[in-house]
Parts: structure tokens; sequence; C-alpha cells
């Protein structure tokens, strides 16, 4: 597992947490929230090991003793982990997270803030499947937390991704209610609307907000050796994300920002023009987009997400995070996008990042979202009346 000291910034989270033990009101039930790459997980694995820790400080589990050994090698017999998985057989008649424990110890190990798309495609070699978690799963885990705790003082349940339980939380509703003795259930949410409101009623919420930008810049810093002001143009693009800015910093040299102004002015002069040269030029950035790896595809769609967002920013006058020759492009482009254009161009964006990340065909999505692009810009947009 790992200890406090190990997670990227929430310094206000972890004192808020940790005065929650000294004080002795740790509930039986906690959730963990807040956005994708905010370390929600590694903050459940610090809590659950110092919980357990037979020599705790006011600050942290102590790293050395058997319990934090064993938290830390994922094989303590107390903890329960449950996660979006898929059956390992097709032939299988049960789905269990179980199945994969082998698989998960070792994602964690190596990176707790992965997030669920590249867990769930780790395990299907990259094949487009929907991870959930299953009824089967629940009622597992209501048979061993039913179980005298082996050796710690507390059985510690871990979902990760709740969201994905559906339904089928509705099965754990009476457990997380009233939990066995000394029973404590630790759900990381990303999204709470898809949580029932049965269960998040039965929780503390914890929320976790995303990273700041220097906590970021100084983890990419220890972490990846990255220079800082590499460093600090990654920070502002990951957008407190941590698990984004690690993909940034150990990819290949950063030339999003070309690419995406390339691709703004292409589709500005498709719709202003719609001559040949613009449709070639459309082509010229689709074929060196469809040239990229994956991730780097998706670095380059948060990277248009950020240029685009901060472009609103800097049109509506209020404070951005452009500079150099991006606000030279911004101020360019701004007559011609108004904010509801710019809205709807995000949201496309969005999809297209949703397709690529399930591996479909770069060239013809990107090709697709080009001309979306080029219409949405295109369009006249009717002005309201007042009588």
């Amino acid at each position: 597992m790992m200890q406090f000291k190990d997670i990227i910034g929430q310094a206000a989270t972890k004192s808020k947490i940790l005065q929650t033990i000294a004080d002795n009101r740790l509930p039986h039930a906690i959730m963990l929230l807040g956005p994708e790459g905010n370390g929600s997980l590694a903050m459940a694995l610090a809590l659950t090991q110092i919980i357990l820790c037979e020599n705790p400080t006011a600050t942290d589990s102590c790293g050395t003793c058997s319990q934090c050994v064993k938290s830390q090698r994922m094989i303590h017999p107390d903890i329960y982990y449950m996660y979006p998985n898929i059956k390992r057989d097709p032939k299988d008649k049960e789905q269990l997270s179980s199945e994969w424990i082998k698989e998960w110890r070792q994602a964690i190990a190596t990176n707790p803030y992965i997030n669920g798309i590249d867990w769930i495609n780790s395990l299907s070699n990259g094949e487009n499947k929907q991870g959930n978690i299953t009824i089967g799963d629940c009622h597992n885990v209501i048979k061993k937390l039913s179980l005298k705790a082996y050796e710690a003082k507390y059985k510690v349940q871990i979902v990760w991704l709740a969201e994905s339980l559906g339904p089928n939380s509705n099965s754990l509703l009476k457990i997380i209610e009233e939990p066995p003795a000394d029973t404590i259930f630790i759900l990381v949410v990303e999204n709470i609307e898809l949580i029932l409101t049965t269960i998040v009623s039965r929780t503390q919420i914890i929320k976790v907000p995303a990273v700041e930008d220097e906590d970021l810049q100084a983890g990419l810093i220890a972490q990846f050796n990255v220079q800082r002001e590499e460093a600090r143009k990654i920070a502002r693009v990951a957008d407190g994300n941590y698990y984004l800015a690690m993909k940034m910093a150990d990819g290949e040299e950063n030339t999003n920002d070309v690419l995406t102004l390339d691709l703004f002015k292409a589709c500005m002069r498709k719709a202003l023009r719609n001559d040949i040269e613009s449709v070639n030029n459309i082509q010229s950035v689709v074929a060196r987009f469809a040239e990229l790896g994956r991730e780097r595809q998706k670095n380059f769609i948060k990277y248009a997400l950020f240029f685009l967002r901060e472009t609103m920013m800097l049109s509506n006058g209020m404070p951005s995070k452009l500079e150099g020759e991006e606000i030279t492009y911004a101020q360019r482009f701004t007559p011609y996008l108004s904010t509801n254009k710019m809205q709807k161009i995000a949201l496309f964006l969005d999809k297209l990042h949703y397709y690529i990340e399930r591996n479909a065909n770069p060239k013809s999505q990107m090709l697709a979202f080009s001309i979306r692009m080029s219409n949405i810009i295109a369009e006249k947009e009717v002005e309201m009346v007042t009588y």
C-alpha cells in the first residue's frame, strides 16, 4: 500500500482524516469523493494502513511493522478489495474481483493513481470492454466480512470506483448501515450521481479535490526528474489530474500545442473559405494525429480542451493560463468563436477522447471531429430578439 507522505499534495484532506483518527471518530463507512487523478485511492490505502498499523504516529503509519508490511504488499488477510473487472474467461459463470487480485496488486503497486479505463484495458488486452462490480462480488464481500478479523483490530473493505456497482449496491445497504463489529467500508467515488442515494446517506463523505498545480509540479519533478518549466506546463494542462500529468511526463516530446493550433487554423479556414487548401490542411492534421500513439492522442485532446477552455476564459475577460503565442492565436480565433460555439466544440472533443480511449479508429474519428468543428464555426447564430 502506501503512506500519507507518499500522496501528492492534499494536505488539508490528510489533516482532516488524521484528526478524525486522533479524535477516535472514524466512521464505519467513508466515501472519498473527487475527480480522476486526485489520489482518492492512494488516500484510501494510506488510511487503511494507518488504522491497522501497530505503531502509528500522529501523521502516518510506521511503515515497518508486520501490519504495514502486509498492507503495503496488499496481502493483509483483513483487507478486502472490490474494483471494476471483467470475466477472465467468457465461459466463467461468475465475475469476481478476486480473480484479478494478482493484476490488481501489480497495477496499484506500479501506480495507485491509475484510472478505470486503463485498468480495464490492461485486463482485456486493449479490447473495448466495460468493467463493473457484480452481484457475485457483493455476496462474496458480505460473506467475508461476516467472519472475525484474522489478526488486525479492524476489517477493511475498499471499493474502488464504487459507481461500477450500479444497482448491485442495493445488496450492500444492510451491511453498510449495520456492519459487523470493527468493520470499515471505504468507497472511492468519482461521480456521486451514479451512486444510489441510499448508499450516499449511509456514508460520511470526505471530498478530495483536484491536486493543486504547485503540488503536481513538485510530484513530477521528484518522480520523473522533469525540468521545472516542463513540469509547470504539464501541470496547467493536467488541471489537477496527477494520473494525466504522469502520462504526459512519461511520454515523448510534447508537440500538442503546435498540432492543436494547426487544427484550429485548418478548421477555421475550412469554415470561412471552404477551399481546397483548407481541406488539405485538415487532412494533414488528421494524418499527423493518426501517427501518434494512443496516449499521445489522448494528451493532444486534453491540451486542445485546455486551450479551448482558457480561450473561453480570455474571451470573457477572466484570468487565463494561456501565455505567449497561445494568447496571440486565441485572440485571433475569438471573433469567430462565441462561448456557445466553444462549448459545442468542447463537447465533441470530450466525445473524441471517449472514443480514442476505447480504441476507436483515430483517423476516422479525428476527421469526423474536424468536420464537425468546421461546421460549428460556420454556423450563423440567431440573436435573441426581445419585444
